[in-house]
């Protein structure tokens, strides 16, 4: 049985034209779609019927270190788009390691973080809201 590699650091998030850096410790990125794309409806007699949704939307969650200067970047496309609805960039995830790619031709900074301040590093927290999105969520080639 052949041994697969993972490198975190091959897991690249890009928004707008930037790769994003200074992920924070744990769970850093995460993509989570809207909706199913299916729902199902059972009449009383058994059938079944499958409703397609057509929401392929969804979003990006993940967490940045207080001092990356990603957070920068963010907070930019923030207030540009609040000044001018000028904010909307493409984003995508790939995963170097193997198969696994996702992506969205519109994407948005949804809110600002949270931002706390203590005798440590702080995680800021984005959330990245995508307009319709594909994805292909594989395996690790390596």
């Amino acid at each position: 049985m052949a041994v697969k590699n993972y490198d975190p650091k091959n897991i690249i998030l890009t928004v707008g034209t930037q790769a994003l850096g200074g992920f924070a410790d744990g769970t850093y990125v995460e993509m989570e779609f809207d909706d199913d794309f299916f729902k199902k409806k059972v009449g009383v007699d058994g059938e079944v019927t499958r409703i397609k949704t057509n929401n392929f939307c969804g979003q990006f969650r993940f967490s940045l270190d207080q001092a990356s200067p990603s957070n920068d970047h963010l907070s930019t496309l923030m207030l540009l788009d609040k000044a001018s609805n000028a904010g909307v960039v493409p984003v995508s995830m790939v995963d170097k390691n193997g198969t696994t790619k996702v992506v969205s031709a519109s994407a948005w900074v949804k809110k600002s973080p949270n931002a706390s301040f203590s005798g440590d590093s702080e995680n800021r927290e984005w959330v990245i809201d995508c307009g319709q999105t594909e994805a292909f969520i594989g395996g690790h080639n390596t």
